[in-house]
């Protein structure tokens, strides 16, 4: 016998809670088990009034035993869904590429947001990346919500790639040129199926316009301006608007502009993805959503596009179980899209599948901690039960070794008294050794200036007649007594000229001094020569001072 699979699924939609369980076998395909249906009691113009509003239609799951692990599908209007275009890069940028184009085109910062990508296409030059992202907070509410129902979420999903799902199930050839409109309460998507994803667009009108525009214009609150557009929009049931009914004409005429605005908004749907594609020409609709259901929708689109217009039937491949409510299912289908696309998803076998999941991080990690306690608890409980026999032996061993510790302890004490008298002695050798170091730069400075006044004296005999009156240490240039580098002395001195001496020194004289300077310059002691200075008026001798910059590899 064929092992089943099983699934719960709950569409966290805008005016309605709808969950299902479905199982999947190769014998019979996908199977709808268990279906419940909850009609959300509240404004559906205000987000903040909505969870709640799940949260207290959660009890009909409860009563139906629809609990425990789910996959939770979110509505469009509080989603961020998107296709981008990343420049090609190496496998190790790729992340950082997506993440920094995710950043420019997404609205909010990237630490407000849970959100998940993949890559769509790759032409060589572009990457094609499909971006959804929630606020996470908002993620964060759904799930806290989903709990407080008795769910357990294993992941959420976007109701409009689930619907994608659905589609390429029902169609597994992806026929071309069709375009999907599902119309839910809130907001709106357009979607145009092709080989390796989708053109979408949504926007933010829904059912709830027609209902707002009746409540203003009759003067009547959100829940029985709902009623007056439910009674429009199901002639056959009890209750029904009468054309009679003062309401009647208005409701009719709220229903005529959302029509208008719908198709103005499928015309310029069409427009955006030509510009796009120039290959998108859609041949036929697809209504999906329960305001699809809207009276006279499809003729008057069918009349205004001139294009076949249907509805979109998502159960078309699925089993119903012995426990659904049949004639419910079908009246209802045309909404169940996402939740049976999603079904595909993850108990079929789908080509293309686009895995994104808006899950928050800390519940991932939770959930994986929670699959792995079991393992945790018997990997604890295995582990005492080995360690009790060692445990055992190591006590008594224990003792033992105690009373031989207490022999050494005994045997130590003697050589403890010595090693301390060691360690001391170590200590003063350290100090002295220290001390030893501090002199060896000056042992090597004093014979650096042994060497380096027997070069000057030599370079002075060399030029002969010549003498220093003043040598003296000048500041190191960088202001750092404790380095060696800029270290410059200043030297003045006196030139005797033999030639003319009581008239003022000749030329040669002066040659002879600049023959001096040149010879300090190529002294390995000496960097350069600066600050030269000349004194030529006294009779028979040339006065200079110049100041040498000497090498700091040669220490002094």
């Amino acid at each position: 016998m064929t092992k089943s699979r099983t699934r719960l699924i709950v569409s966290l939609g805008s005016s309605h809670l709808t969950a299902a369980r479905f199982s999947y076998c190769a014998s019979r395909g996908l199977v709808l088990e268990d279906y419940a249906s909850r009609h959300l009691d509240c404004d559906y113009s205000q987000q903040d009034d909505w969870l709640p509003a799940l949260s207290a239609a959660g009890e009909v799951l409860r009563n139906m035993g629809l609990t425990g692990e789910a996959d939770l599908i979110a509505p469009g209007f509080p989603l961020f869904l998107k296709t981008i275009k990343v420049p090609v890069v190496e496998k190790s940028r790729q992340e950082v590429a997506i993440s920094c184009e995710a950043e420019q085109c997404i609205p909010y910062y990237m630490t407000d947001l849970v959100w998940d990508r993949q890559i769509m296409a790759n032409d060589g030059i572009d990457l094609e990346v499909l971006l959804l992202a929630c606020k996470l907070k908002i993620a964060g509410e759904l799930c806290q919500y989903a709990v407080g129902m008795g769910l357990q979420p294993l992941s959420l999903r976007s109701d409009t790639i689930s619907e994608y799902h659905s589609f390429r199930q029902n169609f597994p050839q992806n026929p071309a040129n069709t375009l999907l409109v599902k119309i839910g309460a809130r907001s709106s998507t357009f979607l145009y199926p092709k080989t390796d994803g989708f053109y979408y667009r949504g926007i933010p009108l829904g059912g709830i316009s027609i209902t707002v525009a009746i409540a203003e214009k009759l003067a009547l609150s959100f829940a029985q301006a709902e009623k007056v557009k439910l009674r429009m929009a199901d002639p056959t049931q009890p209750g029904a608007l009468k054309s009679e009914d003062p309401s009647s004409e208005i409701a009719m005429g709220e229903s005529r502009n959302f029509m208008d605005r719908l198709s103005l908004e499928i015309n310029r749907s069409m427009a955006h993805f030509c510009r796009q594609d120039a290959n998108v020409f859609p041949q036929r609709l697809l209504l999906s959503g329960r305001g699809a259901l809207l009276p006279g929708l499809s003729d008057f689109l069918k009349s205004k596009h001139s294009l076949p217009v249907e509805f979109f039937n998502p159960l078309e491949n699925v089993h119903l179980g012995e426990r659904v409510d049949a004639v419910k299912v079908k009246r209802e289908g045309v909404r169940l899209g996402d939740m049976v696309g999603h079904a595909w998803a993850t108990l079929g076998s789908q080509d293309s599948l686009i895995d994104l999941d808006l899950l928050p991080r800390p519940i991932v990690r939770r959930r994986a901690f929670e699959r792995s306690r079991p393992f945790f608890l018997g990997a604890a409980c295995f582990l005492a039960f080995s360690l009790f026999l060692p445990l055992k032996h190591f006590r008594n061993a224990s003792v033992h070794y105690q009373e031989q510790l207490a022999a050494l302890d005994r045997q130590w004490a003697p050589l403890n008294a010595i090693q301390h008298d060691l360690a001391d002695t170590l200590g003063r050798i350290e100090v002295v050794r220290e001390k030893i170091n501090t002199f060896e730069p000056l042992l090597y400075a004093r014979g650096s200036w042994s060497a380096f006044l027997s070069d000057l004296q030599q370079r002075l005999v060399e030029v002969e007649d010549v003498w220093f009156d003043e040598l003296q240490i000048l500041n190191k240039e960088n202001g750092n007594s404790g380095s060696q580098s800029g270290l410059r002395l200043h030297l003045a001195g006196r030139m005797l000229d033999r030639e003319n001496p009581l008239a003022k020194v000749s030329s040669n004289v002066q040659n002879r001094v600049n023959r001096l300077l040149g010879a300090f310059s190529e002294s390995e002691f000496v960097n350069k020569v600066v600050e030269r200075k000349f004194d030529a008026s006294g009779r028979g001798l040339l006065k200079f001072e110049f100041t040498l910059v000497m090498n700091p590899e040669n220490l002094l």
